[in-house]
Order: structure tokens, then sequence, then C-alpha cells
């Protein structure tokens, strides 16, 4: 006999109810139905609870903690004063922004005068474009080169900051001809070079490239199979700080990105010391054309002999600054360019004196001041019919 038509097995499958009669089909599935309702409201419950708690987890640490975000924010954060979008060169500072104690950008987002729209028939017009460290100091070493010139003899010279934070060689290049050659400079001052040298290891591989731009590459809005769960995470504090690694990898993709330019190799050591001298040069050519003359100059940072840093970094800024100088020697013999390679301006001063606690780049304003008298100096060997005193001519 089956079990299907066996009675005792039918009644163990159909239980009688109290009254004696054995529920219908649609009495079972209603039953199931309940009991399934029940199990997904007991887990939305206990979902919402913890979601709560976790929210209320991170408003206590984020209100307890320092205002700056996770780590990831931190290189890769939002917009701000010194660091706005702006088409070709990336980024520049925000025209009007207020900045440093309640210093006002200029019209171009940066700190100091801005050069007028009319030259003036005796000025003389130098720009100084670079990173953060042309761009902070107090005051800035534009500023201080100005003075110098000016003790010099060059009363008519104005020296223009145009200094931008995180800013590559490549980035000042394009601003070179988008912005720059406009304002009718007589000589631009292309101040830089740490950051070529020690933004790929940590940041974008791929030199020349500024510092951020996977961010731009990996935009939610233009990939269609963006995942889904760095999203999400992002806007909690904890978990920014808990999976930092994560969510750089999650959103940039840089783990990758290094694997593509053979990350860590001396070829690719090569072409991070080719594009910055190779900048250089550009610019150069692109200054002749407009009618302006060019200084470049390979800056001094602490990177080349910081031993606080990991002894594989300190090994890739040394070996990088190696083949720059080389590769600047080799350009000056070739095309007879105004490039000054000061990477070993401090060498053998106090660090303390020299670079900001625990920074590889920025200068005390001690150091500052010792940068643009240098500065100035190599401005007056190199262009003395520029910035030297006017004579009158002969009666």
């Amino acid at each position: 006999m089956s079990p299907a038509s066996d009675p005792a097995s039918a009644a163990e499958q159909h239980p009688e109810r109290d009254d004696g009669t054995t529920p219908s089909a649609a009495s079972r599935i209603l039953s199931r139905w309940r009991r399934f309702e029940a199990l997904v409201g007991r887990l939305t419950l206990v979902l919402v609870l913890a979601l709560a708690t976790l929210l209320l987890a991170d408003g206590v640490a984020r209100s307890f903690a320092s205002s700056e975000l996770g780590g990831f924010r931190g290189p890769f954060g939002p917009t701000r004063s010194w660091k706005q979008p702006r088409p070709y060169i990336h980024h520049a500072g925000e025209p009007g922004a207020t900045v440093l104690g309640g210093e006002r950008h200029n019209r171009f987002g940066c700190r100091g005068p801005a050069p007028a729209p009319t030259k003036g028939s005796a000025e003389v017009r130098i720009f100084m474009v670079g990173g953060s460290t042309t761009y902070l100091g107090n005051p800035p070493a534009a500023a201080l080169i100005e003075q110098r010139l000016r003790q010099n003899g060059g009363s008519d010279v104005r020296v223009f900051n145009f200094g931008v934070g995180a800013s590559v060689s490549s980035m000042e290049l394009v601003r070179i001809v988008t912005e720059i050659v406009d304002l009718e400079p007589d000589l631009v001052l292309m101040y830089g070079g740490g950051n070529d040298v020690i933004f790929p290891v940590i940041y974008d591989p791929r030199p020349g490239y500024p510092y951020d731009y996977p961010l731009y590459e990996r935009n939610p809005l233009l990939e269609e199979d963006y995942d889904l769960l760095p999203l999400l995470a992002f806007k909690l504090w904890t978990v920014r700080r808990l999976a930092d690694g994560y969510l750089r990898e999650g959103f940039t993709g840089i783990e990758a990105l290094r694997g593509k330019v053979k990350y860590d190799t001396p070829e690719w050591r090569e072409r991070i010391a080719r594009t910055y001298v190779r900048n250089l040069e550009k610019a150069h050519r692109i200054c002749a054309a407009f009618g302006s003359r060019f200084l470049g100059v390979f800056q001094p940072t602490r990177q080349y002999t910081y031993e606080d840093m990991p002894d594989s970094r300190l090994a890739h800024c040394q070996e990088v600054r190696k083949r720059i100088r080389a590769r600047i020697r080799r350009l000056d013999d070739e095309v007879r360019t105004d490039i000054v390679d000061l990477s070993n301006l401090f060498d053998g001063r106090p660090m303390a004196a020299t670079y900001l606690e625990g920074d590889e780049l920025h200068l005390t304003q001690e150091a500052c001041e010792l940068l643009a008298e240098a500065l100035a100096a190599e401005i007056v060997a190199h262009f003395p019919e520029l910035v030297g005193p006017r004579r009158e001519p002969p009666v």
C-alpha cells in the first residue's frame, strides 16, 4: 500500500482540528504564509535595530573624533578652496575663496595679486607655477622673490603666484598654455618635481597624472557595472576608518593600475623621470614660441634623505632623482634650456629648521626665505637684462 493511500499517513500529514475536521489546502497555505510573514518581520526588526545601532555608533564616533574624515577621504577628498575642478588643468584654487586666516584668492584662484588686464609699458611679469610649496608661505616664495629682485634694481618686476596644491608638471604645462601665455609673461618660473617623484608611489602610479585622477575615471555615473558596496559604505565614518584599503581600491582601482604600468620597476622610474624633464622641455619651447623666457627649477625636498620614510620609498625617490638630474644635464647639453637643479639646496642643513615637522616637501618660513633668495639669484644670473637696473638711453 502506498503512503498516499495509507489512512494513518494521511492523518499525520493533515491532523484534525480541535473540532474534528481536517484543514483545507487554502487554510494550510494561509498558515504557512503567516509563519513566513512573522519570520520576515522578525528579520526586518533585527536589521532595522542593527542599522540604527550602526548609525548611532557612527554618529557618536564622528562627534568625538577629529573633524577630518577617514583616511581614504584625506588624500582623495572632496573639493576644497584650494582644489576645485578646472577644465584642462584638472584642478586649481577657487576664485574668491577665503583661505589661510582671511586671505582671499584672486580671480585666478591663486594667492596674492592678480595681473592687471593691461600690462604696463615698463612692467616685467614673472609667473611662478608649482605645487603647494609655491602656494604656501607667509608670505609665499613668489612675493619674497619679487622683494629681492626689486632690491636688485628691478623696480618694475612683478612676480605672480600661480601655485596650485597637489600640482604636477603636466598640469603646470597645460596651465602655461591655457592661461599664462595670454597674460603677457616675460618669464615663467616652473618650480617643482617633488610631486612628480612621490605621487606615483602613493596615488595614481601613471607618470605625470594628477594624483587623484582614478576618481574621475571611475565615476559611478559613467560606469555601467560600478560596485555598489563601496558607494553604500563610503558614507559611514567607521567603515572609512576600518576599511580604508578596501574603499581606496574600490573607488580608485590603483592596484590594477600598478600592474599595468609595471609599478616599482626601473622602467617605471625611468618613465617618471622622462615625463617630468620632457614637460620642462615642452614648457621651455612653448614659452619661447610666445616670446617669453623660461626657467625650470627641480626643487629640493626632504624625500631624498628622509630617514623616517620606508626604505623602499626612500630608495625610489633617490633613484628617480638621479635619473632626473642626468636627464636635465643631457637636455642642457642638447638644447641649452634654462633648467636648474636645486634638489640639493638644503643638503646638510638641519631638517627641523628646513621642513615642517613630519613633512617631506613643505618648508619652514626660514627655509622659504632662503629658497626665494636662491631663486632670485638664478633669475638674475640667467636673465640680467630682464630684472637688472634700468638704464637711461644715451642722449
